[in-house]
């Protein structure tokens, strides 16, 4: 079975090629009606981006200058982890499969805590894959940096799991959640509102 392509969503949903390209790199051009029944399309047909195409026509259009690989690590420091457990960060690597799969990309996870796999060699084998993109899980406390060869990587990390060097995180915010959650109770007509923080 081929590959649904862009022309195809196109014809599904009585669209130019060019329209479809636009509502699926979410650049202005068309109405935001026209993208969600793009989207909602290119979903049904079970459309998936080439990561070797967008990043050859990013090249194209000067925006970058390397060639991506189609491989996302995810460093796991959960030293029992079953990903179906919501306890035991069940909730980050399905989503972030399931983020890397919609943009065309795979992702392997790897134990960070594996007693006989050091950061450095851990790099080496990332490297060797061609694996240029990385993501780091919780890690609850560690101290300092996990020594990855981060030069080679671009990388990102949930939560505070080290603190050299500087990366862009993903953080939850305590407060705001907190208040969230208590005005959408008091919405709810509930007037004695308990909280408990762990």
């Amino acid at each position: 079975m081929s590959e649904t392509t862009i022309k195809d969503i196109a014809r599904e949903v009585g669209v130019s090629a060019m329209a479809v390209s636009l509502a699926l790199r979410n650049r202005p051009g068309v109405s935001d009606k026209t993208r969600q029944r793009i989207l909602k399309a290119a979903d049904d047909l079970g459309y998936r981006r080439s990561p070797y195409v967008s990043a050859m026509m990013s090249r194209i259009r000067g925006s970058r200058s390397t060639i991506d690989q189609p491989a996302i690590a995810y460093i796991n420091f959960h030293p029992g982890y079953v990903e179906s457990d919501p306890t035991q960060q069940g909730p980050y690597i399905p989503a972030a499969r399931g983020r890397c799969n919609e943009l065309g990309f795979r992702l392997e996870v790897f134990k960070g805590n594996d007693p006989e796999m050091r950061a450095e060699r851990l790099s080496d084998i990332l490297f060797s894959r061609g694996i240029q993109g990385v993501v780091l899980g919780p890690a609850r406390g560690m101290k300092g940096n996990y020594p990855l060869k981060w030069k080679k990587f671009s990388s990102a990390v949930i939560g505070y799991s080290i603190r050299e060097p500087g990366l862009h995180r993903a953080v939850n915010h305590q407060s705001h959640t907190a208040m969230v959650a208590l005005k959408a109770l008091a919405d709810l007509g509930y007037n004695r509102i308990g909280l408990m923080a762990d």
